[in-house]
């Protein structure tokens, strides 16, 4: 059990984890309930909740023993944190772009059939309304 000697700290992490990504949403929007964000929320948590943890078993956080911590554990921790943020952000904006782009292209494709009215089109790349304003020039 040397390889994990710090469970608590690990549990802790856990639940820290849960309430540092709450409380960035609930700062940012400026609202206890984000209901309009909950996906975005759920994303985050659990990509936070996979790879910092994971990141920082890797770095070998768990399995020091913190009560003679030096210099050299801190710089540890902070390297393997910082990364770990990286790695989430990053797979959280892939993963919002990707899903996103899905989403718009399919809206896209409905307002090109029998949904099309050129009011309100735009979904935020200004793709639609582009498309609308073309066809209606010709």
């Amino acid at each position: 059990m040397t390889l994990f000697r710090n469970r608590h700290l690990f549990l802790s992490d856990l639940v820290l984890l849960i309430l540092a990504a709450y409380l960035s949403f609930v700062l940012r929007l400026d609202s206890p309930d984000p209901k309009e964000y909950r996906s975005a929320f759920v994303l985050f948590t659990a990509l936070a909740l996979l790879c910092i943890p994971l990141i920082m078993w890797r770095a070998g956080i768990y399995s020091r023993y913190w009560r003679y911590a030096s210099v050299d554990e801190l710089l540890l921790l902070a390297g393997s944190v910082t990364i770990g943020v990286v790695v989430t952000a990053a797979l959280s904006l892939a993963i919002a772009f990707f899903v996103a782009g899905a989403l718009h292209d399919h809206a896209a494709q409905r307002q090109s059939g029998s949904f099309a009215t050129g009011a309100g089109a735009d979904h935020g790349r200004g793709r639609c309304r582009r498309d609308d304003r073309a066809r209606a020039q010709e």
